[in-house]
């Protein structure tokens, strides 16, 4: 039996820059592109996994100064309805879950041509 892995809600994502920024507006224009292209790619992807009611989308960089965006999927039963996501409570997610999560991000990356 694989354990499953814990996060603030199913289907949380986290996508980042391979170039080192602090601010989404210090990436070059190219960079910053493909970094948003990336992140909405891969947000596609996760909601056809998931299927989330809404996606949310943060950015902080406060902790770790490096440009990377959280996806949220909100469900009607995740922890959080109502309010916003704390970190305080953990969702665990399947080995099935996750492979759904890989295999329909890569499909999201693929058929735009986003994957290298």
């Amino acid at each position: 039996m694989t354990a499953g892995v814990e996060g603030s809600v199913a289907g949380y994502v986290c996508v980042s820059t391979k170039a080192h920024a602090v601010e989404p507006y210090e990436l070059d224009d190219d960079v910053r592109h493909d970094f948003w292209a990336d992140a909405m790619t891969v947000a596609r992807g996760l909601a056809d996994a998931v299927h989330p009611v809404k996606m949310n989308y943060e950015i902080h960089g406060n902790t770790i100064p490096h440009v990377h965006m959280h996806l949220f999927p909100r469900t009607p039963d995740d922890p959080y309805v109502g309010y916003p996501i704390h970190n305080r409570s953990k969702v665990t997610r399947t080995p099935e879950q996750l492979a759904a999560m890989r295999r329909n991000i890569r499909d999201a990356l693929e058929s735009s041509g986003r994957l290298m």
